[in-house]
């Protein structure tokens, strides 16, 4: 009797956890809409060209638009999102499946299928987790629903294997406390190779020097697409020092792709003192200064690029550009001030020519210019007139942008201007 007792709970624990299995479908279910979401989030920031922002970019240290943005994003050329569509729908499948199927084997199959899928998800949500907490510093809250979601998915598959003896393979808690350890390992190899190459990767050393047929060899991706980007003359104001490339940045300070954009532009050009002059100019994505924007999307941004015009008469421009973006999501007008005073101005000075309107007069002139070259969106640079919408997703691409337009001048045949 005994015997006849173990049987039965050994082959058929699917048959005392419909709920479970329920509960399993209906959050597989619920991951895979939340991945249409982040997915349908992605597709509006790569159409959107750094003029889209979604609902949930809510400050800097809460953003999906940034998380959604990074290296991280992608695998393989594709959204991870869509890879999390695909998982979860076999997911949601697998425990339906396991509800409805006639055999036994086939429940158990599908079970033993939707353990490895949830914690394979389980895996990947702890990395992606991680690289948002220390990497990007930002939550995406779309994301964290997600990995909620997954979270609760495990504790379902570890409630439903709780029946299943040792021997099983991937049932049974001690099996599947394996399988998740190799699910982790793999997954952890599979992270190695993906975003945070993009990350530390390949930028070229500053003492590179290359020729288009080595661009071409290298990158020929990257030259195809750079090589077909328009563009056009009178982007940057003469200069007594030419430099060989010459970068002209249109921002604003309210602009989460703008910040890391800064950030990559200074360690480019740290990276390559010398080669190229470095040229800043506001865009902001507000209607109080500039006619190029059909609404405001940046309340005070023209505001925030006025008070960088007045802290660079007194040479602090870097330092108060450097503060603003650094609290980008609380810049009112009152908090510029107290930020202005933190640079070491004469706040008196300052304050004088905000009043004046000499700032905003400079801040006016940059949009108005942006707007004949085409600028729509920010971040918006020019390299030697070439319009590149929004960043590169690391710095590599700064660097090959740098040393193509090298090369081009190394051939003294650089294409004409439009």
């Amino acid at each position: 009797m005994t015997e006849h007792d173990a049987s039965t709970t050994n082959t058929s624990p699917t048959d005392s956890s419909p709920r479970l299995l329920g509960a399993g479908f209906l959050l597989a279910a619920a991951a895979v809409g939340t991945s249409a979401v982040l997915a349908w989030i992605h597709a509006g920031l790569e159409s959107g060209a750094g003029n889209y922002t979604s609902f949930c970019n809510v400050s800097a240290s809460v953003n999906c638009d940034q998380v959604l943005t990074s290296p991280f994003a992608e695998l393989m050329g594709l959204p991870v999102a869509w890879y999390a569509i695909v998982v979860y729908t076999a997911t949601a499948l697998c425990f339906a499946g396991a509800a409805r199927l006639a055999s036994l084997a086939g429940r158990q199959a599908a079970l033993r299928a939707a353990c490895v899928l949830v914690l394979g998800s389980l895996a990947w949500s702890l990395w992606m987790a991680l690289v948002s907490a220390f990497m990007l510093h930002t939550v995406c809250l779309v994301c964290s629903a997600l990995y909620l979601l997954t979270l609760a998915l495990a504790a379902v598959i570890w409630k439903i294997a709780s029946p299943f003896p040792p021997g099983d393979l991937v049932l049974g808690r001690e099996s599947l406390a394996r399988v998740a350890v190799l699910v982790t390992i793999l997954t952890a190899a599979v992270a190695a190779m993906s975003g945070p190459s993009a990350w530390t990767s390949t930028s070229p050393g500053a003492n590179d020097s290359l020729s288009l047929e080595q661009i071409r060899e290298s990158h020929p991706d990257f030259l195809k697409w750079y090589l077909g980007l328009p563009r056009r003359s009178g982007s940057a104001p003469a200069s007594d020092t030419e430099a060989v490339v010459t970068i002209v940045e249109f921002s604003d300070f309210l602009c989460v792709f703008c910040r890391r954009n800064a950030e990559m532009l200074s360690g480019l050009l740290a990276r390559r003192s010398g080669q190229l002059r470095l040229v800043h100019r506001h865009f902001p994505l507000d209607t109080t200064c500039n006619d190029g924007v059909i609404r405001t999307m940046h309340p005070f941004a023209c505001h925030a690029a006025a008070a960088v015009e007045c802290a660079g008469e007194q040479g602090r421009y870097d330092d108060m550009s450097t503060l603003l973006f650094a609290d980008q999501d609380k810049l009112l007008p009152t908090t510029v001030a107290k930020l202005a005073a933190e640079t070491g101005l004469d706040s008196a000075a300052w304050q004088k020519c905000m009043d004046s309107g000499r700032g905003m007069d400079r801040v006016t002139a940059d949009a108005r210019a942006g707007i004949e070259l085409g600028v729509s969106s920010t971040p918006t640079m020019f390299f030697n007139g070439r319009r590149i919408e929004g960043a590169f997703d690391g710095p590599g691409g700064y660097d090959l942008a740098v040393l193509t337009e090298l090369a081009l001048l190394a051939q003294k045949s650089p294409p004409p201007a439009d």
